[in-house]
């Protein structure tokens, strides 16, 4: 009966951070601790990191670096010990398009370093990453990216599709974000866009982005997409000062699509977050 009580029953509220960053962000606070450490040391650093993730009793985190991958390994590593197996650990990218726009990439938790290289290397990022601590833009147009997704890390069947890696549009109301830029509605209609993040509350973005996220907004199509909220943290205190909850079958790059396609059941704002609390059936053994 315990085996059958710890088996997979459906889907489940996870409290998720899918914007951080580390220290080989030039913003990073106390960075110089641990850049330049030893692999002993940065693998400490990450220790303390997941520490907070716990602390903050978050259950899925997206290690997001701008153009870089390089602490990805430190943090899969880690993962393994018994400590932090209970975290689910997607890795990820901070990118800028042609055009400026930032977007998330997210991959599976176990994605490989050599396929996350192999996407910098698609998007045009195969030297000159960062130069003079900037970020170098992807000489890829935003449409151009969101298609590479389609095309490389789907999976098509008859009629089904299983995606590898998902695109998330970043801090969309900042100065950087996909909101601020002009011909938006051009970028936002693109259906491979289903999902933007923001770093602040919910309750706290202005009504015109609210209208044209919940699809009422006839100058941006009346589409509606995801809204998540995370930290963008670059600082180990920061870490979960932003979140949202979203509902998973499985903490997999498909399920976080099937709750960005539904996410009037499926994603909860923080400050509006409840944990459900109801009778239920958990196992029945005949």
């Amino acid at each position: 009966m315990n085996k059958l009580i710890e088996r997979p029953n459906g889907a489940n509220f996870y409290k998720a951070d899918l914007h951080l960053h580390t220290p080989f962000d030039k913003n990073f606070k106390d960075r110089n601790n641990w850049f330049n450490g030893e692999d002993r040391a940065k693998k400490d650093f990450v220790r303390l990191y997941l520490d907070k993730v716990i602390e903050k009793e978050l259950q899925i985190i997206a290690i997001t670096e701008h153009n870089d991958i390089s602490w990805i390994p430190y943090f899969q590593e880690v993962n393994k010990e018994d400590k932090y197996k209970s975290i689910n650990i997607f890795p990820g990218l901070e990118i800028a398009s042609k055009e400026a726009i930032h977007l998330l990439v997210l991959f599976e938790p176990k994605t490989k370093h050599e396929i996350l290289n192999n996407f910098l290397i698609k998007i045009g990022l195969e030297n000159k990453r960062i130069v003079s601590g900037n970020v170098t833009p992807s000489d890829k147009t935003f449409d151009e990216i969101l298609d590479l997704l389609e095309k490389d890390y789907c999976e098509k069947t008859t009629d089904l599709k299983k995606y590898n890696a998902i695109v998330i549009a970043a801090h969309g109301d900042s100065e950087n974000g996909l909101f601020n830029q002009d011909n938006a509605q051009n970028y936002y209609k693109n259906q491979g866009l289903i999902a933007v993040q923001i770093a602040k509350s919910y309750s706290s973005l202005k009504a015109g982005i609210k209208n044209i996220i919940m699809g009422k907004d006839g100058n941006y199509f009346n589409k509606n997409v995801a809204v998540i909220e995370s930290s963008d943290a670059r600082s180990i205190d920061e870490i979960g000062k932003c979140a949202s909850y979203i509902k998973l079958s499985l903490p997999t790059v498909e399920g976080l699509r099937q709750a960005f396609l539904d996410p009037e059941s499926r994603i909860r704002h923080a400050e509006d977050f409840r944990p459900e609390s109801f009778s239920r059936i958990i196992g029945l053994k005949v």
